[in-house]
């Protein structure tokens, strides 16, 4: 009994490290992939994803990657098929539908993009904010379009709404378009001797408060050296 409990533990130890080795693997490959297909080498991206599919035919990352490398090579009709399997299996961000309907309004398909927007649960990132900005430009809603487009700004800038379909506000003041665009003006700074001297001062430099304390005991003084005579002045 000890002895069969003891194969068990090795067998599952043993299968915990070649899932672990194969994540791994699968991850480096995804990584290269990605790349290749950044770079728009697809052939050899292509070559990569089907070699680890081959060992792990299941693995939805794999299948993740190769429809980004369809939609990257305007292969829109099989990166939809690779979706439409991945929804069926779907992360809980929702991923496959969401790359569905980017190939949707790729291949021009707005209603069915629409249809699939549908089946999107709440979600107010920036990603699925401008995705949906993007089916309603698709389908003429224009202004509906531009409040979604906002609210991922806000988003981004850090700015709350309480509806994603609501502008942005900061202190109860809506938060559109930047207003200052075009209008902003940069002041040119001037330094005066004052000025400098504030800064010194500031910065703890020798000889500035002396040469102030000097100027307020004696108002009319000059500078050491300012009566010196000039050895090249003509006489008198």
């Amino acid at each position: 009994m000890k002895r069969r409990l003891c194969c068990r533990t090795r067998s599952f130890r043993q299968a915990v490290r070649q899932r672990s080795w194969a994540s791994i693997r699968n991850g480096y490959v995804i990584n290269e992939a990605d790349r290749l297909r950044e770079q728009g080498n697809y052939a050899a991206a292509y070559d990569k994803l089907m070699g680890a599919m081959q060992s792990d035919p299941q693995n939805t990352d794999l299948m993740f990657a190769m429809a980004r490398l369809y939609q990257s090579g305007k292969m829109n009709k099989e990166a939809g098929v690779v979706y439409d399997y991945l929804m069926t299996r779907d992360t809980p961000d929702q991923a496959a539908r969401s790359g569905a309907i980017d190939v949707a309004l790729s291949a021009g398909d707005n209603d069915r993009a629409e249809q699939l927007a549908g089946g999107l649960r709440q979600d107010n990132t920036p990603d699925r904010l401008l995705l949906l900005a993007r089916v309603a430009e698709a389908q003429g809603h224009h202004q509906q379009a531009m409040t979604y487009l906002r609210s991922a700004r806000g988003k981004l800038l850090g700015l709350q709404s309480s509806n994603s379909a609501q502008t942005p506000t900061v202190g109860g003041v809506l938060a559109a378009d930047n207003p200052f665009v075009g209008v902003s003006r940069t002041p040119s700074t001037t330094r005066t001797a004052s000025g400098l001297r504030a800064i010194y001062a500031v910065a703890g430099c020798p000889g500035v408060n002396r040469q102030r304390n000097h100027a307020a005991r004696h108002p009319t003084s000059r500078p050491a050296g300012g009566d010196r005579a000039n050895p090249h002045a003509a006489p008198g």
